[in-house]
C-alpha cells in the first residue's frame, strides 16, 4: 500500500483518480465482456438464417393460410396483396382479409382481385363491437376462417419486397416440434428525414434486440404482428386471446409470450423474410408503437429488458467516472486524460462495431457517426416515452 502511495505521489494523482478510474474500468469489462457478445449472437443468428435461406428449398410445405389484419386500408392494401400473390411456394395458400369495419372500398378492390385468383377471401369486424379489442376480434375471425394449420400473419400496411417470404416463415413448421416462428418488420428508416431520425432508428433496434435475444437463447416472449407464424392449432389450445381481452394491444407480445417455450419457437431473421412497414408518417408511427410496447411489456418477462437496461446505465457510469477521474486530478490532467482516452478506445470500437453488424443485420440505416449519442442518450428518450404512455394509459383498455 505504501508503495502505491509513493507512486500515486510521483505521478501527482490523488486516490480520488485512482478510484474513479477503477469504476470506469469495471464498467467497460461489463459491457465488453456481456453487452458485445449478445449483440454479436443476433448478426450471428441473422448470418445462419441468410445461409439456410440460400440453400435448396424443399420441394414441399404444408399450405398455408395468411391473415392481414387492415383498417379500411384500401390503398395499402392494393399494394400489398399481389406481393403476397407472387410469393414464390410451393404449396397452396390462402389469403384471408381481416377488414376492421365494412369499408366499401375495401370490399370492391378485393372483389375485383377474386375475379383473377380464388384464394383470397374477405371477413370484417362488426361496427358495433365495442368494449373488446376490434384488432384480436378480426384476428380470430380470419384465424377461424383459416382452412390450413400454418397460419401466418402480417397487417395491410406491412410491405413485402422478396418472393422467398412466404415459403420462410412457413418453412420451419416443417418441424413438427415448431409451433411459433418469429420474424422481423422495421420502419422505411431510409424515408424518415425528420428531425431525431437517427435516434428512431437506433431506439427501433435497442427495443428489438431484447426481445429477439431472448427467442435466439431459448426464452421467446415477444414478436412484431408484421411478420410472426404460429399454428392454428395453436391458437385454439391457448383460447386465443382470452388472457388479454381487456387490452386493445397485446396480440403479438402477451399472446406470443404465452404459446411459447424454449423448443418451439424458431426465429426467422433472414433478409428475404424480413417485412417493411409502410408508414405515411414514421415519426408518429415510432412513437405509437413505443409507448403501446412499454404498456405490454408490464405484463412479459423482465429479464432481457433489464439486463440491457443496467448496460445502458454502465455508459454513464463509464463517463462520469472517466471525467470525475481527470477532474480530481486536477492541474495535473495529462496522464488520466491519456488513460481516459486509450479505455475510450478500447471500448467504443468493439461497441460501434458490434451495433453496426446489428444495424445491418435487421436492415436498419447506417448509424454509426451517431452511434455513441444514440446509446447515451437511450435512457432518456426510455424515461420520455415511459412517462408519455403513463398519461396515455386508460387508452390501452378496451373499456376506455
Amino acid at each position: 500500500m505504501q508503495q502505491i502511495e509513493e507512486f500515486l505521489q510521483t505521478i501527482n494523482l490523488p486516490w480520488a483518480t485512482v478510484v474513479a478510474y477503477g469504476i470506469s474500468i469495471l464498467a467497460i469489462i461489463w459491457l465488453l465482456a456481456f453487452y458485445c457478445p449478445k449483440l454479436r449472437k443476433i448478426y450471428r443468428t441473422a448470418v445462419g438464417c441468410d445461409e439456410k435461406a440460400e440453400e435448396e428449398p424443399p420441394h414441399y410445405i404444408p399450405p398455408v393460410s395468411v391473415v392481414i389484419y387492415a383498417r379500411d386500408q384500401t390503398d395499402s392494401l392494393e399494394k400489398l396483396l399481389p406481393q403476397i400473390l407472387e410469393q414464390e411456394f410451393p404449396s397452396p395458400f390462402e389469403i384471408i382479409v381481416v377488414n376492421e369495419g365494412q369499408s366499401e372500398s375495401t370490399r370492391e378492390m378485393v372483389e375485383q382481385l377474386q375475379l383473377q385468383h380464388s384464394n383470397i377471401y374477405l371477413t370484417f369486424t362488426p361496427d358495433g363491437a365495442r368494449s373488446l379489442s376490434r384488432k384480436k376480434l378480426g384476428l380470430t375471425l380470419g384465424v377461424k376462417a383459416a382452412r390450413h394449420e400454418v397460419l401466418v400473419l402480417t397487417n395491410a400496411d406491412a410491405c413485402i419486397e422478396s418472393k422467398q417470404w412466404l415459403r420462410l416463415m412457413s418453412q420451419p413448421m416443417l418441424d413438427p416440434t415448431i409451433e411459433v416462428v418469429i420474424g422481423y418488420s422495421q420502419l422505411n428508416w431510409e424515408e424518415d428525414n425528420s428531425m431525431g431520425c437517427r435516434s428512431r432508428a437506433f431506439n427501433y433496434a435497442a427495443d428489438s434486440v431484447p426481445w429477439l435475444l431472448s427467442a435466439i437463447e431459448g426464452k421467446p416472449y415477444r414478436g412484431t404482428s408484421y411478420c410472426l407464424a404460429y399454428r392454428r392449432d395453436t391458437f385454439f389450445k391457448n383460447k386465443g386471446f382470452s388472457r388479454s381481452l381487456n387490452l386493445h394491444n397485446g396480440d403479438d407480445d402477451i399472446f406470443v409470450n404465452e404459446i411459447t417455450n424454449p423448443k418451439n419457437t424458431y426465429v426467422q431473421l433472414a433478409q428475404a423474410a424480413r417485412v417493411e412497414i409502410d408508414a405515411w408518417n414514421i415519426s408518429k408511427a415510432w412513437s405509437s408503437m413505443k409507448k403501446q410496447y412499454d404498456f405490454t411489456g408490464a405484463r412479459l418477462p423482465m429479464r432481457y429488458r433489464r439486463l440491457f437496461g443496467f448496460s445502458s446505465l454502465m455508459f454513464w457510469v463509464w463517463l462520469a467516472a472517466s471525467a470525475f477521474a481527470i477532474v480530481a486530478a486536477l492541474p495535473h490532467y495529462e496522464i488520466p486524460s491519456i488513460a481516459v482516452g486509450a479505455t475510450a478506445l478500447i471500448l467504443w470500437i468493439p461497441v460501434i462495431m458490434a451495433w453496426g453488424k446489428v444495424l445491418e443485420a435487421l436492415g436498419s440505416r447506417n448509424l454509426r457517426m451517431s452511434l455513441i449519442w444514440g446509446i447515451l442518450t437511450r435512457p432518456i428518450v426510455t424515461i420520455f416515452y415511459k412517462l408519455m404512455g403513463l398519461k396515455a394509459k386508460k387508452k390501452n383498455y378496451t373499456w376506455h
